[in-house]
């Protein structure tokens, strides 16, 4: 394995930030913002590219969300060895 995708650290870390719920039944991610949080994960691990540019959003997912989010993913991409706190 080359490296890892650290989705679930960046659910965690945004779980410090939000009382929004992420996952449809405990296990399976929400369709939109527990999705846009992996998809920007998965995303920047991949590709090596800064979320700062990123600018499309879910409808459903507002600009307060869609920031916590990058910064949730970026952080768990950064140190994915521990949870970070966020700031809101």
């Amino acid at each position: 394995v080359d490296f890892i995708i650290p989705t679930g650290l960046a659910v965690q870390n945004l779980r410090t930030a939000t009382k929004e719920v992420l996952t449809r039944d405990t296990y399976h991610l929400s369709f939109s913002g527990g999705r846009y949080l992996a998809g920007l994960t998965f995303f920047s691990k991949v590709t090596g590219m800064s979320l700062n540019d990123v600018v499309w959003t879910p409808e459903e997912v507002d600009e307060v969300f869609r920031e916590l989010a990058k910064q949730a993913a970026s952080a768990a991409i950064e140190d994915p060895s521990k949870i970070t706190e966020l700031k809101k």
